[in-house]
């Protein structure tokens, strides 16, 4: 199916775009696209509820995102940051079950999302500890880069 190969095609380019992904071998880019899953949300729709357990990674495929955190001394969450294509979230839920530390919700409609679990990631990935020292090679660069970034 041509149309199948163009949607790959597209999610591939786009993977690669994604900092924690774009080094990833070939044929392991190849297994996460077989199983990944697209899902959409509007505005106010919340992806992540702060404190939930979760399992799964997101990866931003379209529209905009909300971080708000319980913060001390606010009755309600407060906005962290926001989130545009390309960008992730959930990330820590491939290593471990994660524990959400803030909520993410859809800034505008049709939000989309391409959602991976822990599980899959794993069988196609490779092992935990592959991952988790790809992710923390990862995670230190990502350290230095927000550094730079900030040092401007």
């Amino acid at each position: 199916g041509s149309t199948a190969q163009a949607r790959d095609e597209q999610y591939r380019n786009f993977l690669r775009s994604v900092s924690l992904l774009k080094n990833l071998p070939e044929d392991k880019l190849t297994k996460i696209i077989d199983c990944l899953e697209v899902e959409y949300y509007d505005k106010g729709d919340y992806i992540i509820r702060e404190g939930e357990e979760g399992s799964t990674f997101f990866i931003l495929a379209k529209g905009k995102v909300k971080v708000t955190q319980s913060t001390e001394g606010h009755d309600q969450p407060q906005l962290i940051k926001t989130l545009q294509k390309g960008e992730y979230f959930g990330e820590k839920a491939l290593i471990s079950d994660d524990v959400r530390s803030a909520n993410i919700i859809a800034e505008e409609n049709d939000v989309a999302c391409l959602v991976i679990d822990r599980e899959t990631f794993n069988q196609t990935v490779g092992t935990f500890e592959e991952l988790q020292k790809y992710l923390e090679g990862y995670v230190a660069n990502l350290n230095r880069d927000d550094e730079k970034r900030h040092a401007k």
